[in-house]
C-alpha cells in the first residue's frame, strides 16, 4: 500500500499568487462583457445577434477547455486528498505531473487571454470609428489559434482515420437518427428517441457497474462496493443518480423541447457544459476504482505477499 501512495509535492507561492490574480483578472474580464452586451443591448439587435452566432462557435470551444481544466485541477485535489495515485496509473514520470494548483493557474491564465481576446474583438468590430479596419480587426480572434508543424502533422494523422472511424461510428443510432432529421416523421421521432435511449443506458451501465464497480451484489456496503475512499456513502448514490440525469440530458438534441427562455444555441452549450461536468464527476470515480483495484488485487504491485516464509528466514528468527 505505501509503494502506490503518492508523495506530495512541495508548492510555491508564486503558483498560488499567479493563480488568484488571474482568476481576479477572469472575473472582471467577464464582468465587462456581460455589462457592455447589455449596454448596448446587441441581444436585441438584428446585427449583434449575427455577431454572436458567428463569433460564439470558436469562444465557446476555449469556454469548453477551461470548463475542463477547472474540473482536472478539481479532480487532482481530490485525488490527493484521498489518496488515489494518479501519476502512477497515469503513467506519469515521477515528479512531473502537475498539481491542481498548476492546472488551475493554466486554466485562469486561459480564461485570461481568451475573454480578454473576445473583449478587444467586441470592442473594435462594434465600434463605428473602426469598421475601416475590420479586416485587421478579424485578425484578432486568430491569436488564440496559434498553430505549429506538429499540430498539422497530428491533425493530418487524425484526418486518414476519418473514414475508417466513420465506419466504425456509423450504426444503427445514427442511421436513425439521420432519417429523422430529413423526413422529420413520427415514426422517425420514436425510432430516434428510442435507440439514443437504449444507448444512453448502456453507456450508463457501463459507466456505473464497469467503469466505477459499483452495484455489485453480496457488497458489504449495500448498493456500492466493498472497498470506498469516500466515507460519506451518500456520495456514491448521488454520483449514481446525477450520471443518469446528466447521460439523458443530452436527448435534448432529438426530443428538441420549446424553450422559449433559451435562444439560440444556449441549449446545446448547456447541455454540453453538463457533459463536461458529468465526465468531471466520472473521473474521480473511474480512478478511485482503479486504484482500489490495483492495491486490493496486485494488479500493480512489485512484491505479493506469500502465503508461506522461506527456509531461511525461519532459521534467522529462530538466531
Amino acid at each position: 500500500m505505501k509503494k502506490l501512495r503518492p508523495k506530495q509535492k512541495r508548492e510555491k507561492h508564486s503558483i498560488a499568487f499567479f493563480s488568484g490574480f488571474f482568476s481576479g483578472c477572469s472575473i472582471c474580464l467577464l464582468v465587462a462583457v456581460v455589462l457592455l452586451i447589455g449596454s448596448w443591448k446587441l441581444m436585441d439587435k438584428e446585427e449583434g445577434m449575427s455577431y454572436i452566432e458567428n463569433i460564439f462557435p470558436l469562444y465557446s470551444l476555449y469556454a469548453y477547455i477551461i470548463l475542463h481544466m477547472l474540473l482536472y485541477a478539481a479532480n487532482i485535489y481530490l485525488w490527493r486528498r484521498y489518496r488515489i495515485n494518479y501519476p502512477f496509473i497515469f503513467g506519469f514520470k515521477h515528479g512531473t505531473e502537475l498539481g491542481y494548483r498548476e492546472v488551475f493557474l493554466l486554466s485562469n491564465g486561459l480564461a485570461v487571454l481568451t475573454l480578454a481576446t473576445f473583449l478587444a474583438h467586441l470592442l473594435l468590430k462594434m465600434d463605428s470609428r473602426t469598421r475601416n479596419y475590420e479586416t485587421y480587426t478579424e485578425l484578432i480572434p486568430l491569436s488564440l489559434l496559434i498553430v505549429t508543424l506538429p499540430d498539422f502533422f497530428l491533425a493530418d494523422q487524425l484526418t486518414s482515420q476519418v473514414p475508417s472511424c466513420s465506419n466504425a461510428i456509423v450504426g444503427f443510432q445514427l442511421s436513425i437518427r439521420t432519417a429523422y432529421e430529413l423526413r422529420k416523421g413520427v415514426c422517425w421521432k420514436v425510432l430516434a428517441v428510442v435507440s439514443s435511449a437504449v444507448a444512453t443506458a448502456m453507456n450508463t451501465y457501463w459507466d456505473i457497474i464497469i467503469d466505477w464497480g459499483l452495484l455489485q451484489r453480496q457488497s458489504r456496503n449495500s448498493g456500492l462496493r466493498d472497498k470506498l475512499l469516500v466515507s460519506h456513502k451518500s456520495v456514491y448514490f448521488a454520483a449514481m443518480v446525477l450520471d443518469v440525469l446528466m447521460r439523458f440530458a443530452w436527448l435534448q438534441s432529438v426530443l428538441k423541447f420549446n424553450l422559449h427562455s433559451l435562444r439560440g444555441k444556449s441549449v446545446t452549450s448547456i447541455v454540453s457544459c453538463l457533459e463536461i461536468l458529468r465526465r468531471g464527476m466520472w473521473n474521480f470515480f473511474r480512478l478511485e476504482n482503479e486504484h482500489l483495484n490495483n492495491v486490493g488485487k496486485y494488479r500493480a504491485f512489485k512484491s505479493v505477499p506469500l502465503p508461506f516464509n522461506y527456509y531461511g528466514e525461519d532459521i534467522e528468527k529462530d538466531d
